[in-house]
């Protein structure tokens, strides 16, 4: 990208689509001084906050670990706590901040609202993915609830061809709960619908991708779930690797995680070049993602002082007799209503194209 201008359209549909950034809010805009985290990309981001009538400070600091709950340096607390919004650009393998239990803490007990921005560089901000208009994908994770909760059931079964078979419950409590935006936390370009499922959680999961590893493992990775824990990890090289560390961690085998992606243009090419598998690959529509170890929500009864992830690309994921999911189509992609709205935008067909 030759130009700030360029990247402009996405940084304001974060601030102001996503994040609905207000006049006379102050908004750190969080750095990890990573070279992941390209400074045109956050000049865009200083230039959006400041044009809604914001106060845009700077804060850089060296990374903690969120998966792993390292806390946060204490003049870097500090400064976020000053802040009504936060916009953190950390590396993609370290974006989830939701992780972190100082950044839980502060969201689940104060008016703080945290958007994880994840289009790193000028070409993501500037592609379809960051572009695509925020109303729009909203709709789509209303449509996905409505149909969710029309299925009258909370009860999920997830298959793909790899060979999962997983049944759990979904509580509602969480991403088919809080579809509307602001989100207390988001990821940015969104697209995912997320929840800590509910016993009994029973079954096979195969992942076809692992976080920290880019593309598709050498073997897929078979999980054995009984009653909400990881029993068994079967596969090859990258299967032991993920034990080991599973291993480490008290209630490191807690099946916390289930999630949909519901974001026709997250570029799943793009995503798969990367060792961060849920943070793009599995935003796209039609994927799913699951995690072990601790939910991002503090005060939960099973805690751990680690969160992994993995997926696939084509699952089916069902509720009852409402499919979500065929095959790695999210079926409200095709709903009359959806299109319609898209409408607004261009031809449906155009606007909700899938970017793979």
């Amino acid at each position: 990208m030759d130009s700030l201008w360029d990247l402009m359209e996405g940084a304001r549909n974060c601030v102001r689509g996503y994040t609905r950034v207000k006049s006379g809010e102050k908004v750190c805009i969080w750095t990890d001084r990573s070279a992941e985290v390209d400074p045109r990309v956050v000049e865009a981001f200083g230039v959006a906050v400041e044009e809604v009538g914001a106060e845009a400070f700077l804060l850089s600091s060296g990374s903690v670990i969120h998966r792993l709950k390292q806390p946060l340096q204490k003049p870097v607390l500090a400064a976020i706590k000053e802040a009504d919004v936060l916009l953190s650009f950390q590396r993609l393998e370290n974006a989830a901040t939701i992780h972190n239990n100082d950044i839980s803490a502060l969201l689940f007990s104060t008016p703080l609202r945290n958007t994880a921005v994840i289009s790193l560089t000028p070409e993501l901000l500037a592609s379809e993915w960051a572009r695509f208009p925020a109303d729009l994908l909203f709709f789509i994770c209303r449509k996905i609830r409505d149909q969710a909760l029309s299925s009258g059931t909370d009860v999920f079964r997830l298959t793909d061809p790899c060979g999962s078979d997983l049944m759990g419950r979904i509580p509602y409590g969480y991403g088919f709960k809080y579809v509307e935006p602001p989100k207390k936390w988001q990821f940015f370009p969104g697209g995912e619908m997320a929840e800590l499922p509910a016993p009994p959680v029973n079954g096979t999961l195969v992942f076809e991708q692992l976080e920290g590893f880019e593309g598709f493992v050498s073997e897929p990775i078979r999980l054995t779930i009984e009653d909400q824990w990881v029993t068994r990890v079967d596969g090859g090289d990258e299967a032991r690797w993920f034990r080991e560390r599973m291993d480490r961690h008290e209630n490191g085998n807690f099946f916390c995680e289930v999630a949909i992606g519901a974001h026709p243009k997250a570029p799943v090419a793009v995503g798969l070049k990367t060792r961060a598998m849920d943070t793009i690959a599995h935003r796209h529509s039609g994927t799913f993602h699951c995690g072990v170890g601790k939910w991002g929500a503090p005060g939960m009864e099973v805690s751990s002082d680690w969160h992994w992830d993995g997926g696939g690309l084509h699952p089916t994921f069902t509720l009852g007799d409402v499919v979500l999911v065929e095959n790695g189509r999210l079926t409200a992609l095709d709903d009359p209503e959806v299109r319609e709205f898209a409408s607004k935008y261009g031809h449906p067909d155009d606007v909700l194209a899938e970017v793979w």
